[in-house]
């Protein structure tokens, strides 16, 4: 797997697309016994924070790859999202602090304006009820919130 190329985003999502037919179409049976890890690969457990930059920050379809989500109206970048929520973080700058001056890409449809989105790094997040309820790492509060995320 390191010496693949890394699919698209669009790549990654074709497999989940409805067919004209009205069946969902989730890929092959291979894709499906297959699972997360023959798609995509394992994760690195040595520093997962640092993979997770690299997979939103550092490979080639992370700054190019423009999403588009109908359902809020928001186009954003995997980048983006990642520098939205763990902010200044970087392998050599393991800092949560936010970035100065940035904001989120806002919804532009389907919803209210006390529902918008908002910086709320990991700091905050880490002190959430749900959250320190589970015993949650950084990594795992960072894991949740990008997956939660428009991406």
């Amino acid at each position: 797997l390191v010496r693949q190329a890394a699919a698209t985003a669009t790549e990654m999502n074709a497999k989940f697309l409805a067919t004209v037919d009205d069946v969902f179409n989730y890929g092959s049976r291979a894709e499906y016994e297959g699972g997360l890890n023959d798609w995509i690969g394992f994760p690195t457990d040595r520093d997962p924070v640092e993979e997770m930059y690299r997979e939103h920050c550092v490979y080639e379809y992370a700054r190019v790859q423009t999403l588009f989500t109908r359902n809020y109206g928001i186009t954003t970048t995997p980048e983006g999202e990642f520098k939205g929520v763990a902010g200044q973080w970087t392998p050599k700058n393991r800092s949560w602090d936010s970035i100065p001056g940035y904001k989120l890409p806002g919804e532009t449809v389907n919803c209210r304006p006390e529902h918008m989105r908002g910086f709320e790094g990991i700091p905050q997040l880490m002190k959430a009820p749900s959250a320190v309820r589970a015993g949650l790492t950084e990594p795992e509060v960072l894991a949740a919130r990008l997956w939660s995320g428009p991406m």
